[in-house]
């Protein structure tokens, strides 16, 4: 009895000394919430990598693999985040406070649909650099052709910690956020 004691509480003492699990969230530079009333304008589907279907954080190690760091986990799911986080800077970036997101209101009919795909989103630790690769869509409510878009950038990293990472993300997210709201017509 004495020695199952012994190693229960050996066994509680070691998982008490586990390092803790940290959460970490996508948070926008916004500085004034938008005051103009400018064209409604949606954000209808964001597709990400299945590497995001998961809560980890993810990034290419030094052999080029595709590794989920455990102990760093997204608030909540990352794609719900990254739509909110791009509607937010979308309309600090435009000035427009009618930026939405899908599923919309009732009543809600955005003149301007953004569909977004995200190919790459990463970071790739042994090259020190994040990778960003997108495409999207924007498509006027009363017109048959989309305006295409795309946009590549590789972003230099000067750390691979966790937090530099999840810097490295939001860094990625808000210069793809200005080249759509530099897409679109004015």
């Amino acid at each position: 009895m004495r020695h199952t004691l012994l190693i229960t509480l050996a066994l509680l003492l070691t998982a008490c000394g586990g390092v803790p699990d940290t959460y970490h969230s996508l948070r926008p530079e916004i500085t004034d919430a938008p005051q103009r009333q400018g064209t409604p304008t949606a954000i209808r589907f964001t597709e990400l990598p299945p590497y995001y279907e998961n809560e980890y954080l993810t990034y290419y190690d030094g052999v080029g693999r595709i590794t989920l760091d455990k102990s760093h986990h997204w608030i909540y799911p990352f794609q719900d985040n990254l739509r909110d986080v791009l509607r937010q800077q979308l309309a600090n970036a435009t000035g427009n406070s009618r930026i939405y997101t899908y599923p919309l209101g009732e009543n809600n009919r955005p003149d301007i649909l953004i569909d977004l795909q995200i190919r790459e989103l990463i970071a790739d630790v042994q090259a020190k650099q994040y990778r960003l690769s997108a495409q999207w869509q924007n498509t006027r409510r009363d017109g048959d052709k989309p305006d295409n878009h795309e946009y590549r950038r590789l972003i230099p990293l000067t750390a691979t910690d966790p937090d530099s990472l999840v810097a490295a993300t939001a860094t990625a997210v808000q210069q793809l956020t200005q080249a759509i709201a530099a897409s679109l017509p004015h």
